[in-house]
């Protein structure tokens, strides 16, 4: 449900944008897809501030309730300090996690762009047609596992299973699994005079999937320039999370789980980002990135007036 609903909006933004320019096509459907993203959570955003300018506005009052059950580890003094705390929320219309609502919305977001990304060429019409014509021109090539390679590149695609390249599912299933160096080896088997229009085709499949030199269904797997995408995630993330540190009101024991998340994130951020496809960086980036200035232009818009509209 969420691949296909997720692959439909982008196939429609790609179409969209192939109208104006094949070229960069993919990053620029993840570009506009991520502002639009954006701009349908900012409400929610916005609720968001107010929930954490009130939030820091009865911190003085949280503390006080906190302190004065320091120490007591009793399930009944646990009930009442909680007691106390639901009280002081709904006297001041909020809660403690009434800030999360966006954070969540971006789960299936993101599995939705890592799953269209994972399968970008069934998902995305016009590279479908790419790889259904490479198909027809490797089969007519005569593709086999004596070739230079393919032997190590059909065990990437099919594990143990041996494939049959008769048969138009397993070639079709085998170059979807090749990155930018394995067609380079693979091209190298063909003979000039037999490549016919793979090579035109190649290009087109480049053209859609590249953005400035960078594949985006393949992971950066830590390479130049490709890992610039997960490092630039990385940064935006260590920023949003500072601003929004400064923003919330935290105890003591919440204030240690930031410093760790702190610590953590930008790891989890950058090695994740290098083994998934570089897409989904993009995404992460450019959403990152967003939200730094999202967050700046609230921050200061949003005080310290939760009311202020």
């Amino acid at each position: 449900m969420i691949k296909s609903l997720f692959g439909g909006l982008l196939n429609t933004i790609f179409e969209f944008t192939y109208n104006l320019s094949p070229v960069y096509n993919l990053g620029i459907t993840i570009i506009i897809f991520t502002i639009m993203v954006k701009l349908i959570l900012l409400p929610l955003a916005i609720k968001q501030q107010k929930e954490m300018v009130k939030l820091k506005k009865i911190q003085p009052e949280m503390k006080k309730i906190q302190d004065r059950y320091k120490g007591k580890k009793d399930q009944e003094s646990q009930l009442k300090m909680n007691t106390e705390l639901m009280e002081l929320y709904k006297k001041h219309d909020t809660h403690p996690f009434g800030s999360c609502l966006p954070t969540l919305i971006q789960i299936p977001v993101i599995f939705g762009i890592f799953s269209v990304m994972r399968n970008a060429n069934t998902f995305i019409g016009k590279l479908d047609v790419i790889y259904g014509s490479l198909t027809d021109g490797l089969m007519n090539l005569g593709l086999n596992l004596e070739m230079n390679g393919v032997t190590e590149m059909a065990t990437k695609a099919f594990g143990n299973k041996t494939p049959d390249f008769t048969k138009m599912e397993d070639v079709r299933m085998f170059i979807s699994k090749l990155g930018t160096e394995d067609w380079s080896t693979l091209m190298a088997n063909i003979k000039p005079e037999s490549v016919g229009n793979i090579n035109e085709l190649l290009a087109q499949k480049a053209n859609m999937e590249n953005f400035f030199g960078i594949n985006l269904i393949e992971s950066p797997n830590f390479a130049f320039p490709a890992v610039i995408i997960p490092i630039i995630a990385v940064i935006a993330t260590v920023i949003t999370m500072k601003l929004s540190a400064n923003q919330n009101a935290m105890d003591e024991k919440a204030a240690e789980m930031n410093k760790t998340m702190m610590r953590v994130m930008p790891v989890m951020t950058f090695f994740i980002g290098n083994s998934l496809p570089t897409g989904l960086s993009l995404y992460f980036a450019l959403s990152s990135t967003l939200q730094v200035v999202q967050q700046l232009v609230l921050n200061k818009f949003y005080k310290g007036d939760p009311s202020n509209e």
